[in-house]
């Protein structure tokens, strides 16, 4: 493909990205095409071919996609990152191949950012994206100690070298980041994930809504994983005013079969496998955790998404 002089070539890594669902490709996508359509941008998006749990928007993709393997895809713990260390080397070796003018590195899988230092730093400009913070999380999530020599070593590796640039999704994630890289980063954009302009038209009451309508919907609607607290939602669960309140679920992720067991034979809830974003305001409160030792390493974007949709969070 012959492209135009002086035309920018950007590359975005990220494991998951359109047609295949995925909450962080469809954040990738509609970057390419803001890229593409304001900035005459050449974007090319390397990739695999697996979908994420939690969904997201069908989109068409944008740019020129180029895929990698998928090693493994399903829920043991030691697999998914013994196959997330070469998938990252992958994509960002692929990225580099591509000989781009920059770039933007996601955080899935966990390794990118480790990768991108060693593969990137004097050789290509690169931006870290970070959704979520590596292999900060891998202490967050209680599986190894921050004492750990071998975690050590790979945290100095990752933080040696500084992204020319930062994309975060708030001010207090971003100044983490700055005071754990040796080398200064010379700018930092706040894009807050789960930002969404609501719809302007009215859309018709789902059957949990109209079936309830004498009711307050609460919901807790997204990712229950290591980051969020399980016994939050479990005591909300078993305590809730029937005869006021409708709960209603629709969770994914490692310790969702925990809650949907939990909450399995009690009344007053709809389990749903996800609520459309056009149907996010219905709900009247948004149920929203984060446990302290995740502060930073990544964010509730439910809250946001909550607060997009005009309604309340009880976080």
């Amino acid at each position: 493909m012959s492209l135009p002089n002086k035309q920018l070539r950007v590359a975005i890594v990220n494991r998951n990205y359109p047609p295949r669902v995925g909450v962080t490709g469809e954040s990738a996508c509609r970057l390419a095409r803001y890229l593409e359509a304001n900035h005459g941008t050449h974007v090319t998006v390397v990739s695999t071919r697996s979908n994420y749990a939690g969904g997201g928007s069908l989109l068409d993709p944008a740019g020129e996609v180029r895929l990698v393997r998928s090693w493994y895809d399903g829920k043991n713990k030691l697999l998914r990152l013994f196959s997330s260390f070469f998938e990252s080397y992958f994509l960002i070796k692929s990225a580099r191949s591509r000989k781009p003018d920059r770039v933007i590195v996601m955080t899935d899988p966990p390794f990118l950012q480790f990768w991108a230092a060693i593969l990137l730093a004097g050789k290509c400009p690169w931006t870290l994206w970070s959704m979520d913070v590596f292999p900060d999380a891998f202490v967050a999530g209680n599986l190894v100690s921050s004492r750990n020599p071998a975690y050590r070593f790979l945290k100095y590796l990752t933080y040696r070298k500084a992204p020319q640039s930062l994309i975060a999704l708030g001010p207090l994630q971003a100044q983490y980041l700055k005071d754990a890289y040796l080398d200064p980063i010379d700018s930092v954009s706040i894009i807050p994930c789960g930002v969404y302009q609501k719809l302007n038209e009215p859309t018709s009451k789902p059957a949990w809504k109209e079936e309830n309508s004498e009711k307050i919907i609460i919901g807790y609607c997204g990712n229950i994983g290591e980051a969020h607290s399980v016994e939050f939602l479990k005591q909300v669960i078993s305590h809730f005013d029937r005869e006021r309140f409708h709960l209603v679920l629709a969770v994914y992720g490692v310790r969702a079969e925990e809650i949907l067991r939990f909450a399995k034979e009690k009344e007053g809830i709809s389990f749903l496998p996800r609520v459309e974003r056009e149907q996010m305001h219905f709900i009247d409160i948004h149920l929203v955790s984060l446990l302290k030792n995740w502060s930073h390493v990544c964010v509730p974007s439910k809250a946001v998404s909550a607060i997009c949709s005009g309604s309340p969070i009880l976080f």
